[in-house]
């Protein structure tokens, strides 16, 4: 993981739930969420967001009040040792990236895995009590939820992407999918409707994998959006810390109305 973010922001997510310890896990198509469970009256209730072949994760304070309108000194201190991290607080209006975030550092995480409770600083008043007991545990649970997503799309690591039929025709982004697309053909004669599709992007910044993860009406428009997003997508690859390329799920609500 590169750095870890926590936000400060409501979370919805579909309650497709398992319990582990003090931990439930929820799981929507997308992504993984770790719920905080048993906690103590002065706790914050949190939620813990993955998303997977993530370089992050998310512990997302559920209705926290009081938080910084600027950016921010965050600190975050370990009820039992004593020990604290520093890390900056982003508010909505200034990161692209997260909703009203800390941003923690990869190494900083083991920090979050060594304690039970933690005392998050905003600007040096605003405080929340978060529980993280048998936390390490809830990560490796959440790692299973978030490897059955990656099995739907029938992920496997480093694999070459193949030519799609008719090859790749490389467009802007803007130009990828857009509703001029279904115009004509199988979506609209399917008529109206929404489709989740998942993808890979690979290492050459090319799109795999691509799979309708979820559909409401029109079964055509999921299948149809990853045949164009294949052919016509190319990203810059994410890089790890060393500046290589890796890989990166990703995913797209697609909504047609004719």
């Amino acid at each position: 993981m590169l750095f870890s973010a926590l936000l400060f922001s409501a979370v919805a997510a579909t309650p497709a739930a398992s319990k582990t310890a003090r931990w439930e896990i929820i799981a929507d198509p997308m992504l993984c969420y770790l719920h905080s469970i048993n906690r103590g009256p002065d706790e914050q209730d949190f939620v813990v967001e993955v998303k997977p072949l993530g370089q992050e994760i998310s512990l997302v304070l559920v209705e926290a009040s009081g938080l910084p309108k600027k950016e921010a000194t965050a600190v975050l201190r370990s009820e039992s040792s004593g020990e604290s991290i520093q890390a900056k607080f982003y508010p909505s209006s200034q990161s692209m990236l997260f909703d009203n975030s800390v941003r923690v550092s990869a190494g900083q995480i083991k920090f979050l895995q060594n304690t039970n409770n933690v005392e998050v600083s905003l600007a040096g008043k605003t405080r929340h009590k978060i529980s993280l007991e048998g936390f390490t545990k809830g990560l490796a649970a959440i790692d299973n939820c978030t490897s059955d997503i990656l099995k739907r799309i029938g992920y496997i690591p480093n694999q070459p992407t193949p030519t799609p039929p008719g090859g790749f025709v490389e467009k802007v982004p803007r130009e990828w999918i857009n509703n001029d697309d279904f115009s004509h053909g199988p979506v609209r004669d399917g008529g109206g409707g929404k489709a989740l599709i998942g993808w890979i992007v690979g290492r050459d910044g090319r799109v795999r994998n691509c799979t309708t993860l979820a559909f409401e009406g029109n079964a055509r428009l999921g299948v149809e959006s990853c045949k164009l997003l294949t052919r016509r997508a190319k990203y810059n690859p994410r890089t790890d810390a060393s500046g290589s390329a890796i890989e990166e799920f990703s995913y797209r609500w697609m909504v047609y109305r004719p």
